[in-house]
């Protein structure tokens, strides 16, 4: 069957990479360049390949990176943006102007709409996840990430894969509160427990996803 082409679904606007660039600094995973710890926006012309535009910005301005891989596209900036995730070698220090990443809950929207807003937070935790997928699932980022790249992106196990956990080797987390509770266990476990400290000790209670952004591997819990 003939499917009629749609003008109106044709790219002809300005095309941006954004680049995240990730490292790992202080046992943790750090975002940032040498020009603050926000995304690079480069314009992608007609001609560029926006994956080998952002490999090489990074060679140019820090190092060769470990990886590069797109991660999701967005309407911002009046452009289609192109995220792609940098990561840095574990042997190469953290650019100077690098922060330390927050663990934040991913942007929704609807099942026919993007979300309202995206802050780059969402962006880059959306980027680790796909990574830690990507561990899961591709040999040659598997490959890539071994070590202590791997071990960093272990918490970004992301949910599609949590079904398919060994039983008899679930992964252990811990989430702990300001107030000094804390509790351990896989991720059933701890989301249960604390949704129940959350509504008897504080009278509220947080979704399933806010429970898990806080929750770290309990290996690497301090």
């Amino acid at each position: 069957m003939s499917v009629p082409r749609t003008a109106g679904l044709d790219v002809t606007g300005p095309v941006q990479a954004e680049v995240l660039v990730l490292s790992l600094a202080g046992g943790g995973i750090a975002v940032g360049g040498p020009c603050g710890p926000g995304p690079w926006y480069l314009n992608v012309d007609a001609g560029d390949d926006p994956l080998a535009l952002a490999t090489a910005t990074v060679a140019r301005n820090l190092t060769e990176p470990l990886l590069v891989h797109s991660t999701s596209w967005r309407r911002h900036r009046d452009a289609v943006v192109l995220t792609f995730i940098a990561v840095l070698s574990s042997q190469t220090a953290a650019p100077p102007a690098a922060r330390p990443v927050r663990r934040t809950p991913l942007a929704r929207g609807s099942a026919l709409a993007a979300p309202a807003d995206v802050a780059v937070d969402q962006v880059v935790e959306h980027g680790l996840r796909h990574l830690a997928w990507l561990i899961a699932d591709d040999p040659h980022v598997a490959e890539r990430l071994a070590g202590e790249w791997s071990g960093a992106l272990a918490a970004y196990r992301p949910e599609p894969f949590r079904e398919f956990v060994r039983a008899e080797d679930p992964m252990q987390l811990e989430v702990r509160c300001d107030c000094g509770w804390q509790a351990r266990g896989s991720e059933d476990e701890v989301v249960e427990a604390a949704t129940e400290h959350g509504r008897r000790a504080h009278n509220m209670t947080a979704s399933r996803e806010q429970i898990l952004a806080m929750a770290t591997p309990a290996a690497e819990a301090e």
